[in-house]
C-alpha cells in the first residue's frame, strides 16, 4: 500500500535474474573459419596454376619441343594466348572445384550443428569466384612471365613457389581487420579484391565501383604481364637451356 501511495513500481522488490550466455563458444569460432575462405582462395589462384605455366614454358624448351612449336606459321603472341587461356581454364576449374568443396562441406557441418553461425550461401560463393576473375588472369601471366624468363625448371618451381608469399601479406592484413568498404584502398588491385571477400563473407555490403576499379586495374597489369611475355618469345635466347 504505502509503494501505490508513492507510485513506485513493485516491481523493484523483485532480485535480480541473471542469464549466462556462452559468446566465445560455437558462433564465434564459426565466423573465424568463415574469415580464412579469403586468404584460401587467394593462394588457390596464385598456386593452381604454377605447374602447368612451368611445364608450358620452360618445361617445353627442356624438352626441345618448344622450337618446333614456334616455328609453326602463327604469331607468337598467338601461341602465348593460346597457352594463357589453357592455364586460366585449369585455375577456374581449381577454384570452382574448392568453392563448391567450401560451399558443401560447410553447410554440411552447419546443419548437423544448428548453433554455429550460418555459413556464406551460394550467392556469396559465386561472386567470390566471379571477382576472383581478374585475379586469377594476373596470377596465369605472372606466373607464364617468370617461368620464360627462368633458365630451369627448378629455378622457376622456386621464384613460382614464393609467388604467393607477395600477395600474402597484404591479403590476411585485410581478412583479419576488414576494410572501410569506401576507402579508396577497395579500388586497388588484389587488397580491393580481398576487401571484397572479406566484407562478402562477413556480410558487408561491397561497393560495385570499387570492385569494377579493382578489377579493370588487376586486368590492366595482368595486360602488362604478357606484353612481357610476349616480348621474352620474341627472343631467340628462348629455345636454348642454359
Amino acid at each position: 500500500g504505502m509503494l501505490a501511495r508513492a507510485e513506485l513500481d513493485c516491481g523493484v522488490l523483485d532480485p535480480v535474474v541473471g542469464n549466462q550466455s556462452d559468446v566465445g563458444q560455437a558462433p564465434n569460432i564459426a565466423l573465424l573459419f568463415y574469415k580464412m575462405i579469403p586468404p584460401i582462395v587467394l593462394f588457390i589462384i596464385f598456386m593452381g596454376s604454377v605447374y602447368l605455366a612451368i611445364d608450358m614454358t620452360v618445361g617445353e624448351r627442356e624438352r626441345g619441343t618448344l622450337e618446333p612449336l614456334l616455328s609453326v606459321p602463327v604469331a607468337r603472341w598467338q601461341i602465348l594466348l593460346g597457352k594463357t587461356f589453357a592455364a586460366f581454364a585449369f585455375s577456374a576449374l581449381g577454384l570452382v572445384v574448392n568453392i563448391l568443396a567450401f560451399r558443401l562441406i560447410l553447410e554440411y557441418v552447419v546443419g548437423r550443428s544448428p548453433g554455429l553461425a550460418a555459413a556464406p550461401d551460394n550467392l556469396t560463393m559465386l561472386l567470390i569466384f566471379l571477382i576472383a576473375i581478374p585475379m586469377m588472369a594476373l596470377a596465369v601471366t605472372v606466373q607464364i612471365s617468370i617461368a620464360a624468363f627462368t633458365r630451369s625448371m627448378k629455378e622457376a618451381q622456386i621464384y613460382l613457389g614464393l609467388l604467393p608469399l607477395l600477395p600474402a601479406f597484404p591479403g590476411i592484413a585485410v581478412t583479419m581487420a576488414p576494410l572501410d568498404p569506401d576507402g579508396w584502398f577497395g579500388a586497388l588491385p588484389i587488397v580491393g579484391q580481398m576487401s571484397a571477400f572479406a566484407n562478402l563473407v562477413a556480410g558487408v555490403p561491397i561497393n560495385p565501383g570499387h570492385v569494377l576499379m579493382s578489377a579493370l586495374a588487376t586486368l590492366l597489369l595482368a595486360a602488362l604481364c604478357f606484353n612481357w611475355s610476349s616480348r621474352l618469345y620474341q627472343r631467340e635466347k628462348l629455345f636454348f637451356v642454359s
